[in-house]
């Protein structure tokens, strides 16, 4: 009987051990084919366009030339909307927007199924990030890949060394500033786009950033870009990153 039964514990254990072996290779797998598409994404970036024809001198305003190869970004995905670059973080991605929050939460850039999803404006803020309240999503992956290093910004050290990023768009580059960061539970309010007054607006920003312990607020700004993404610390947390444009950033 005791020798049953050691046969049946070996067995088990043996089936929990393929098991977990089969995820890690799974896990691993993954990882590599996301950074696969991560790799075919910026060689299509940063694709060099085809020159213009040279035009007769003349004095007028310079034209802004995106470095990024939104034609053929917008050929792989049609809903493309910017680019966006996070130094000191592997966050270095295009973005997209479509008509609901669902679809690229397993939908990725290429337009394949992905549990990593791919990272996108709320389907409220407008995508050619003029609104008050620009939203991103991105999913945390244990796995390190998508918005996971969002999270490094709750440490207020890390946080203070690295307050700057940017939003490659077609038309402008828009650069950015952290004013706070933290985690907490999942919150409708933290999406609201619209507001009827500028002191709504402010009193808004107030609020929603108010957990953060080493926020740096402006004095006032016209809009606000809020980064989400899940967290652990907590039952349906997410990390909230909040930024507004340098040009209105205080410096600390």
């Amino acid at each position: 009987m005791k020798h049953r039964i050691r046969r049946i514990a070996f067995w088990l254990c043996l089936i929990v051990a393929v098991a977990a072996g089969g995820f890690v290779i799974k896990d691993q797998y993954e990882v590599r084919k996301e950074q696969q598409r991560a790799q075919e994404l910026s060689r299509a970036a940063q694709a060099k366009k085809e020159e213009e024809p040279s035009a007769p001198k003349e004095e007028t305003p310079a034209v802004y030339r995106s470095p990024i190869n939104f034609d053929e970004l917008r050929r792989i995905n049609s809903e493309t909307v910017g680019w966006l670059v996070i130094p000191n973080t592997n966050i270095d991605a295009p973005m997209v927007q479509t008509g609901d929050n669902e679809t690229y939460l397993t939908k990725a850039f290429s337009g394949e199924y992905s549990k990593n999803g791919a990272i996108y404006l709320d389907y409220e803020s407008t995508g050619d990030f003029t609104g008050k309240n620009i939203i991103i999503y991105g999913h945390n992956r244990k796995n390190g890949l998508m918005f996971q290093e969002l999270t490094k910004f709750k440490d207020q050290e890390f946080f203070e060394a690295n307050r700057s990023f940017v939003i490659y768009t077609p038309t402008e580059e828009i650069h950015l500033r952290t004013i706070a960061c933290y985690e907490g539970p999942a919150d409708a309010q933290k999406r609201r786009t619209k507001f009827e007054t500028e002191e709504a607006f402010q009193q808004y920003l107030d609020e929603m950033t108010a957990p953060c312990a080493f926020r740096q607020l402006p004095a006032q700004t016209k809009q606000v870009f809020t980064l989400i993404t899940c967290d652990y610390g907590g039952n349906d947390y997410r990390t909230y990153l909040w930024a507004v444009r340098d040009d209105e950033a205080q410096q600390p």
